[in-house]
């Protein structure tokens, strides 16, 4: 699943968006849920790739002018945001701003 993801990427970089609907539709299909399950209690857990598949194929399709296939697709890659890894970009986000210095004490400057 990982080289047809690969693969889709790219082609969404070079704006072949229905080649990277195929693309990601393939990954979506060799994708084993199963190995999903087993990574329930871990911080970082595989439906992450199922978020990543999910989420590449609505915005190609989206690209593509398929807007009701995307709008499926949009949906369940929201249903899947993997929780843990988005609570880590925000930890890391929280000192990473243009404001995150001793002067601001991570808080935004006024008005």
């Amino acid at each position: 699943s990982h080289i047809y993801h690969s693969k889709a990427a790219h082609l969404f970089a070079m704006e072949r968006f229905e080649g990277a609907a195929a693309a990601w539709k393939k990954a979506l299909k060799f994708h084993d849920p199963a190995a999903e399950k087993a990574s329930e209690g871990r911080q970082f857990q595989l439906p992450a790739q199922r978020y990543l598949f999910e989420c590449g194929l609505g915005r190609a399709l989206i690209h593509a002018g398929k807007h009701k296939k995307a709008k499926n697709h949009l949906t369940k890659c929201l249903e899947l945001l993997p929780q843990s890894v988005h609570a880590n970009c925000v930890r890391r986000a929280k000192r990473n701003h243009p404001y995150a210095t001793p002067e601001f004490d991570g808080r935004l400057p006024q008005g």
